[in-house]
């Protein structure tokens, strides 16, 4: 097993040893930070994903970004493509399914009317295993949003929304290859680290 993987495996397991409740009230946390974000606080268009397994839980976030009035798209896997596409959605428990893997996704009946364009994003947040504080990040090893964000013709912030031990120490850095995407910011529930100019 080579570092990229035996890393992404270690913090993964850690993450996955999170209790139920413990997750929870760090995700209230790293969601609240996000929403004091000035680029959150000011984008009309969050592209969001909706958490699975482990993840830092963002359907209360979703839910915080349309009661405030904002516009909300998450996203569906293109398989053939290794890509993705945003489809706004308006109510979560309305518009959003379990795909295969038992992920929540927007329905098929409201891809061909609702799928946003890249662009039309103000801010894209950004899921990952492993992040460094030079905005280095680590995803799951599909390469999704790699190929789908690398052609964005819009400057967009791209934010990790993370558990404070996804992020390694300053000096370790997420090995990276020419094609990986960093983010700009990551958020976490005790800090938000400042890692790529826009």
């Amino acid at each position: 097993m080579n570092r990229k993987d035996s890393l992404r495996k270690e913090v993964l397991e850690h993450r996955d040893s999170l209790p139920f409740d413990r997750r929870s009230s760090l995700s209230f946390k790293i969601i609240n930070n996000l929403f004091h974000l000035p680029e959150v606080m000011a984008a009309k268009t969050v592209f969001f994903y909706v958490n699975f397994r482990s993840e830092v839980e963002t359907v209360e976030g979703i839910k915080r970004a349309l009661a405030e009035g904002k516009r909300v798209a998450v996203p569906y896997c293109v398989l053939e493509e290794t890509r993705l596409k945003f489809v706004e959605i308006k109510d979560v428990e309305k518009d959003l399914v379990e795909d295969s893997y038992g992920i929540l996704e927007p329905k098929p009946s409201l891809r061909r009317g609702r799928t946003l364009p890249l662009e039309a994003a103000d801010v894209v947040l950004f899921p990952g295993s492993v992040f460094d504080v030079r905005g280095g990040r680590m995803g799951y090893g599909t390469g999704y949003y790699d190929k789908t964000f690398s052609n964005i013709k819009k400057k967009v912030p791209f934010i990790a929304l993370a558990f404070e031990f996804q992020v390694l120490p300053p000096g370790e850095w997420v090995p990276m290859e020419g094609h990986d995407l960093g983010v700009h910011k990551i958020v976490t529930e005790k800090q938000y680290y400042e890692c790529r100019r826009m």
